[in-house]
């Protein structure tokens, strides 16, 4: 995980427990289980478990995806036609 990423959490967490001082005992335990929890490189990826299944779009659901495009792509290009008007 990037690093930016994880000092976000780590921040999130001390907002959390309402800590100034990121060295207290306490803050410390809780940042290491946020560490493990975050570090997937110590298990192999022959043993991860993915626990949602990626399967690609069926045509039909392809279809749908292309079809609520057209309707926003629709939608934006009058909405800006009609902001264009309104702040000539």
């Amino acid at each position: 995980m990037p690093e930016t990423i994880v000092n976000d959490y780590r921040y999130r967490l001390a907002k959390k427990m309402d800590i100034i001082d990121i060295y207290q005992p306490d803050f410390e335990i809780h940042e290491q289980k946020l560490m493990l929890s975050l570090n997937f490189d110590r298990i192999p990826k022959h043993k991860r478990v993915f626990k949602k299944k990626v399967e690609r779009f069926t045509e039909f659901e392809r279809q749908k995806v292309y079809d609520k495009v057209k309707i926003c792509r629709e939608w934006l290009f009058n909405f800006d036609n009609m902001y264009q008007k309104l702040n000539k």
